[in-house]
């Protein structure tokens, strides 16, 4: 069994360490991010993967502050990718930004899933590979065939993380 490091500064540098993996997506595909806790969940359990999505966000939480610590400390960024996520102006205004950026300085790594037919390819994902052929989005396969993408995507996150 391999454990992460805590989110904690270097003494060196005053931003976190990135370790762990962020999870964003609108809350109108909710089932698509439930398919995918399942998936990781062996994972989590045997301590590969550490993950934040708002669902670990709990009442009375400070949740701008939990949302920027956890996107300062993603080393894998999951984007659950649909009509719904490009039509959240929260998503594309405060979240994406901060990914593509640390993406770009090569500190996260961008794994992005097609969850329906949406117009992706007008943002800078378009410009990245997808974890499933966006000719055949999510919405549009069996669910055997989600559970071999949502597999997909654990095992990459798991490999990812282990890899540096």
């Amino acid at each position: 069994m391999t454990s992460l490091p805590d989110n904690t500064t270097s003494a060196n540098s005053q931003q976190p360490q990135r370790t762990q993996v962020f999870i964003s997506y609108s809350r109108k595909d909710k089932r698509y991010l439930d398919e995918l806790h399942t998936q990781l969940s062996i994972y989590v359990r045997t301590g590969y993967i550490n993950y934040w999505d708002d669902t670990k966000i709990r009442p009375g939480a400070h949740w701008r502050e939990e949302l920027d610590q956890a996107l300062n400390s993603a080393r894998i960024a999951v984007l659950l990718v649909s009509s719904n996520f490009l039509a959240s102006n929260f998503i594309l205004d405060y979240e994406l930004p901060p990914l593509l950026a640390a993406e770009k300085r090569k500190e996260t790594k961008i794994i992005s899933v097609i969850l329906n037919p949406c117009a992706y390819k007008l943002t800078e994902l378009a410009n990245m590979q997808m974890m499933n052929e966006p000719s055949q989005p999510l919405s549009s396969i069996s669910e055997s065939q989600r559970q071999q993408v949502w597999l997909k995507v654990a095992e990459e996150v798991k490999n990812s993380l282990g890899s540096a």
